[in-house]
């Protein structure tokens, strides 16, 4: 058996790594790379004859088709729509049926004035007066039909949710987005009466907030300008307002409210005082306990272009001072069966917003 042979050796004085584009002079031939026991010869011998023997005859691509080289996530990223919080400010209320025609609320003001007593006077009778209010129920519809070719389509890509469970999903948030907007600013069918909560005809006027001039600037009452005291001056000035209105059946440090804020001002709660060690928001958790802070897309530009704010008791009297009214969040109303699936149709109910306690509400514009 032949001996083994040294091809090269390299004292580990001058021992190094390098690269194949920047191999040291020396080393720059075949064979003296060989000696290093860097293998090239197949390489070579194909790009010094194969390559300039035959011409090419297919158009250059990747050596690798794209599609194996990819990782399909087995998710869908859902389109974001527009927060719906009238369930967060009003809360939700199912109440009566989605085929009524309105939801009607009594509502009962009690009379009758005291008088001196005598023996042989006639006291003035005590007694009660009763009036109904009475709200319009709205309903909407939407119909999904969901293919076999669409239903097998979807099930090849591997996606945790099929075709059909996508369709109904797209039927839950157009009621919930139609639920919401009525709230807000009710549906208007001609003669009916659906409100929301800004324009609730029992709601008193919306309120200006006080204004200063900037130095060089226009009068403005904007909470981009007024900074940590001036809209906490708005704020105890609303609620201190509400107080008076409810005639003493409000106590702020006590009683739980809603403040509802224009989401383009919630920003501005975060402003400090001038040692910079306390917020807006400190300001209401610290002096209103069990006050909450609700920013709400709708209240922006809602009266003539200005942010508004509310503040609303959640209970007057052990009453809602105001509710949300659906009857019928979502309601199959009935399947049809179809050569290429199944066609189902759906429906809602809402009465939109009932002020049922106006004194437990303030609000202001120009924020």
């Amino acid at each position: 058996m032949e001996a083994s042979q040294t091809k090269f050796r390299m004292p580990h004085m001058k021992a190094e790594g390098f690269a194949l584009d920047q191999a040291p002079d020396n080393l720059r031939t075949m064979d003296a790379l060989k000696l290093q026991g860097i293998s090239m010869d197949e390489a070579s011998d194909t790009i010094r004859y194969v390559m300039d023997a035959m011409p090419t005859v297919t158009a250059g691509s990747a050596p690798v088709p794209v599609q194996f080289l990819q990782h399909w996530m087995n998710k869908f990223i859902t389109v974001v729509t527009q927060a719906t919080t009238a369930d967060e400010f009003l809360g939700r209320t199912t109440q009566g049926e989605w085929f009524q025609k309105s939801v009607v609320l009594t509502v009962r003001e009690l009379t009758g004035n005291t008088a001196p007593y005598g023996d042989r006077a006639a006291p003035p009778l005590a007694g009660y007066n009763i009036n109904e209010e009475e709200r319009d129920i709205v309903r909407f519809a939407q119909g999904i039909l969901t293919g076999k070719l669409e239903e097998m389509r979807l099930a090849a890509m591997g996606m945790k949710l099929s075709a059909y469970e996508s369709d109904r999903a797209a039927i839950g948030q157009a009621f919930n987005l139609d639920t919401n907007a009525v709230a807000f600013y009710g549906y208007n069918l001609g003669n009916n009466k659906t409100y929301g909560i800004l324009n609730d005809p029992n709601l008193d006027p919306f309120i200006q907030v006080a204004t200063f001039t900037p130095d060089g600037g226009s009068p403005t009452g904007s909470w981009s300008e007024k900074g940590f005291y001036g809209i906490v001056r708005d704020l105890n000035t609303a609620v201190g307002a509400l107080q008076k209105k409810c005639g003493g059946n409000f106590i702020p440090s006590k009683a739980a409210f809603k403040i509802g804020v224009a989401l383009g001002c919630d920003t501005y709660l975060n402003s400090v005082n001038e040692h910079g060690n306390r917020s807006v928001r400190d300001y209401i958790k610290d002096t209103w306990p069990k006050a909450e802070i609700v920013p709400i897309p709708e209240f922006d530009n809602a009266v003539g272009g200005d942010n508004v704010f509310y503040i609303k008791l959640e209970e007057l009297g052990k009453n809602p001072v105001a509710e949300q009214i659906v009857p019928a969040a979502v309601r199959l109303v009935g399947m049809e069966p179809r050569a290429t699936g199944v066609y189902e149709l759906y429906s809602n109910a809402t009465a939109g917003c009932f002020v049922e306690q106006p004194l437990g509400i303030v609000r202001y514009f120009g924020i």
